[in-house]
């Protein structure tokens, strides 16, 4: 599933690692909003934070991850923050190259580069957030991800 979350957001795979279900305390680690179709990530890697909106496809897929854990989305017994690309099972797959097809899927759709950005949590200049804002005006964040 955290492979999943990963082709279908673009976020990075620290972020999936240690997402939580609530907020976390110290506010480092992002957590999952199921009900606003979103996962807020309180510290990205450009120091920003962002609500991710996502799709009908995420949300059951972190819907399904629900119960396993009562603090981790993706409970693992490998150290926390340990990329899932360095989990014993996938050994021979990069996270990082979800974040290409990512990009490369919202290309193939004509998403304005922008736009692309701004739905991987990337940080973008003011011209980039107007033309966010305007599209996100006419067509809400849910029906973008879809």
């Amino acid at each position: 599933m955290a492979w999943l979350v990963a082709m279908l957001t673009g976020i990075r795979n620290k972020a999936i690692a240690t997402l939580r279900w609530t907020p976390d305390p110290n506010g480092e680690h992002g957590h999952v909003e199921l009900n606003k179709r979103v996962i807020h990530l309180p510290k990205m890697k450009n120091r920003l934070a962002r609500d991710i909106p996502v799709s009908e496809i995420v949300i059951a897929a972190l819907t399904a991850q629900k119960g396993k854990d009562p603090i981790h989305v993706f409970p693992s017994d490998v150290k926390e923050a340990t990329p899932i690309h360095r989990l014993p099972t996938l050994k021979t797959s990069r996270v990082h190259d979800t974040r290409h097809h990512f990009s490369t899927a919202c290309g193939k759709i004509n998403l304005q580069s922008y736009i692309i950005a701004y739905l991987r949590g990337e940080k973008i200049n003011a011209d980039g957030h107007a033309m966010v804002a305007h599209y996100l005006g006419d067509v809400s964040d849910g029906e973008i991800v879809e």
